[in-house]
């Protein structure tokens, strides 16, 4: 199962008013702008939209294919679309805000043409399409960084976003380094308490709880979370979000009654300023479902992920990735729980619905046939097992290149499935790929090496080769020392 948490956003760009010029009286298209901002800010995400329509509407009819306000209603209805998962529809809106805002780029437009290709950018990369996500963020970032000064707080965003798309890429070291330097920029810039100082730290810590470096993690984190706290109040959505990431981090150290109060208290803030059918409610009751069935609490989590997927589907519609994900979790429940005959048709479902939105070479793809593929394993249905995990390891490998921590997984699971059929040379080159690429992207120290060394440990003594087998466990248990000294 996967715990659901925002870490890592990227800064989308609803445009506001501010790049309007200014008139002496709101305008029709403005009040309806300003509504399609209030809806999209309490999560009414469906009346936005129609209202967003209603908008670009007005906007071509009274201003023009080629204004400003134009532009904005195109990317406002595109960025709605985004958040619901409609990706196909929301690019060529985008697309079109995108020539007028290049049109006006002379006339003092740049940060919005350079808010647009982030934003553009940003919807390539979500669907996995990240090699066309790259050239925009870079061309955004030299819009903000050179035509309106290396100071100026969109250097940030674009940075931002930059180490978003490195992290999905698995290149945790280019990711930190860009962090720090959105840091350095925004406390010059901003202050030490800015808001985005917050996103800064909070993606910088993102960094460090991926490569196991959970107590640097969590002292980010914690400086996150005081800042949302003085900035927004303490019942701020914002503020749950903070928790929920400190939260996440007193999870991986199996701190799980502290984990559980933040969990509980995020909930709180979220269902008395957002409402219970919002969103990010259901993201907070995943993470806390996941909590619960960790702990083998499983009719909690079953309550908690039900409630979840069914705040999904009325929120975000029923074909949104985030339903995938919570379908992926219910089925993994179910299948803790040995209720084999529901999980098959929830795998499929989610599967089904990251081919659609997603594309068939996503890397949520190919985790619904991994998960698929290990049902089959359990079912006895060893070769369509093994078709489904070689599919998972083709995608991962294309997407995110060999030395990504999802890919070593796949490894992990190919191999062992591999092994269980008699292909054990097979077996062994995977397990070797796995723990290479564990070592050079989270280091030798990280837990999922010593998980590796353990099941290669594992692997040896089935086979008979001891003398490999006394090797690892050796290695394993050198490198918990140099763990616990530390």
């Amino acid at each position: 199962m996967r715990r659901s948490i925002r870490i890592l956003p990227s800064v989308h760009l609803l445009v506001a008013l501010a790049v309007i010029p200014c008139f002496s009286q709101q305008s029709s298209w403005e009040r309806l702008n300003d509504d399609v901002h209030l809806k999209y800010q309490k999560g009414e995400y469906q009346k936005a939209i129609k209202l967003g329509e209603k908008a670009l509407w007005l906007a071509q009819r009274t201003y023009g294919s080629m204004d400003p306000r134009t532009a904005t209603s195109l990317n406002n209805l595109a960025e709605l679309l985004k958040t619901q998962g409609d990706y196909a529809p929301a690019e060529p809106l985008y697309r079109a805000a995108l020539l007028v805002w290049e049109s006006l780029a002379a006339s003092g437009y740049s940060a919005d043409l350079a808010a647009c290709l982030n934003n553009l950018a940003s919807l390539y990369r979500q669907p996995g399409r990240y090699a066309e996500a790259k050239p925009l963020y870079d061309r955004a970032l030299h819009l903000w960084e050179n035509v309106l000064g290396p100071e100026h707080p969109g250097v940030g965003i674009a940075l931002n976003n930059m180490a978003v798309l490195y992290c999905a890429l698995g290149k945790y070291s280019e990711a930190e380094a860009i962090c720090m330097r959105a840091l350095s920029l925004w406390e010059q810039v901003l202050g030490s308490d800015h808001p985005d100082v917050a996103t800064a730290l909070n993606n910088l810590a993102v960094v460090y709880y991926t490569k196991g470096n959970y107590v640097e993690s969590g002292q980010l984190y914690a400086r996150a979370f005081d800042i949302c706290e003085t900035s927004f109040g303490p019942d701020h959505p914002e503020v749950a979000v903070a928790m929920c990431n400190i939260g996440l981090v007193n999870f991986s150290l199996r701190e799980f009654a502290k984990a559980e109060t933040l969990f509980t208290r995020a909930l709180a803030i979220q269902e008395k300023a957002l409402g219970g059918e919002h969103a990010s409610v259901a993201v907070t009751l995943n993470n806390l479902g996941n909590l619960y069935c960790t702990r083998g609490e499983y009719a909690r989590a079953l309550h908690l992920f039900t409630e979840a997927l069914a705040i999904r589907e009325k929120a975000l519609g029923s074909d949104h990735p985030d339903v995938a994900q919570s379908l992926n979790n219910l089925a993994g429940l179910y299948r803790e729980e040995g209720w084999l005959t529901l999980v098959e048709p929830l795998y499929d479902r989610a599967l089904a619905i990251r081919e659609k939105m997603l594309g068939d070479r996503h890397p949520d793809v190919a985790q619904s046939l991994n998960n698929l593929a290990g049902l089959y394993r359990v079912q006895g249905r060893l070769h369509a097992a093994e078709r489904y995990y070689k599919r998972a390891v083709a995608i991962y490998e294309k997407a995110l290149g060999s030395d990504h921590p999802e890919v070593a997984t796949a490894y992990m699971n190919l191999a062992a499935l591999a092994h269980s059929i008699g292909k054990d040379r097979k077996a062994e080159s995977l397990y070797m790929k796995a723990l290479t690429a564990r070592i050079n992207v989270l280091g030798e120290l990280h837990p999922d090496v010593l998980q590796t060394l353990d099941h290669m440990a594992i692997f040896y003594r089935d086979i008979g080769d001891d003398q490999k087998a006394r090797n690892i466990e050796e290695q394993a248990d050198q490198l918990r020392s140099l763990n616990s000294n530390l």
